[in-house]
């Protein structure tokens, strides 16, 4: 997950990072979180909608009461292959959680709860890059810019 442009000193505090994030968990294609073994919550975390799957497992909008903050939360599948599955999420988890990159999410915790293994990362808001490059018409120095700030945030890992 990587913002584009990074922040920058001169931002104020919590300025809304909408407009400046193009790879992030959230999308305006955000589907409600659909009832599954999951429920309504894993952990202390409670899941507010699911932000995107893959192929390991599911994204989701989370809140974390203990922090007081919402976040994103990666939870591998059921049918997730044993313990292969769970050393790489926590190899992506250890390799992110060694950056710290304006370009790269910030990893909270890894952790299992009601046998699910899961990792909390800081949650940005905005849209994705396929959705940023369809919801207007963008030119060519605003695309390369942003290819640019992926390339930095995937290079730094």
């Amino acid at each position: 997950m990587v913002r584009y442009p990074p922040p920058v000193a001169s931002d104020p505090p919590g300025k809304d990072e909408l407009g400046r994030t193009v790879t992030a968990p959230g999308s305006s294609s955000v589907r409600p979180l659909p009832a599954d073994a999951l429920g309504t919550s894993l952990g202390r975390y409670r899941l507010e909608r699911e932000l995107g799957e893959g192929g390991m497992g599911v994204v989701h909008a989370a809140f974390d009461p203990d922090l007081e903050r919402r976040i994103a939360l990666k939870v591998l599948r059921v049918a997730a292959p044993g313990i292969e599955a769970k050393d790489r999420l926590l190899r992506e988890a250890r390799a992110m959680a060694r950056l710290s990159h304006p370009n790269v999410v910030t990893v909270h915790e890894v952790g299992t709860a009601h046998g699910r293994d899961y990792v909390a990362m800081e949650l940005i808001q905005g849209e994705t890059l396929a959705d940023w490059l369809r919801s207007e018409k963008r030119r060519s120095v605003e695309i390369v810019a942003a290819f640019l700030a992926a390339g930095r945030g995937l290079a730094a890992a």
